[in-house]
């Protein structure tokens, strides 16, 4: 899933360099975000009353919502559920852990080097088969 259409989506696997690029945005949406928020220069140009509360919230669900998306696809492509960002430390996993080869439960590998077949075991795409 490497277009922008499905980052609100649960649904599919993203490899390591697509995550880490999510966690670049997350990183840069909020500390843009604390900066905009403090800074005395920008506090008389933010809306404020119960509506700016109102449009502040659904922007903190949509930005908790596409985190909860990116994380859980990465749970996807190392061949787990979703589910299982909660488990402490599992988060370290998924900085370092290798895509699941292959097509799994979730979806074909995002990468698409990695292929399984049953009859010659693991196959990389990008370079040919050796012949017997």
């Amino acid at each position: 899933m490497s277009n922008l259409s499905g980052i609100f989506s649960f649904k599919g696997r993203i490899g390591r360099g697509e995550f880490l690029a999510h966690i670049a945005v997350t990183i840069i949406v909020i500390v843009s975000g604390i900066t905009v928020l403090f800074s005395s220069r920008f506090s008389s140009l933010l809306p404020e009353g119960a509506g700016a509360a109102i449009f502040y919230a659904f922007l903190l669900l949509a930005f908790f919502w596409y985190i909860l998306a990116f994380m859980s696809k990465r749970c996807h492509d190392l061949g787990n559920p979703g589910i299982y960002m909660l488990i402490p430390f599992y988060g370290l996993d998924m900085f370092v852990g290798e895509s699941e080869l292959g097509d799994n439960d979730y979806g074909p590998n995002p990468t698409g080097a990695n292929r399984v077949d049953p009859r010659e075991g693991v196959v990389n795409s990008q370079e040919p088969p050796i012949p017997d």
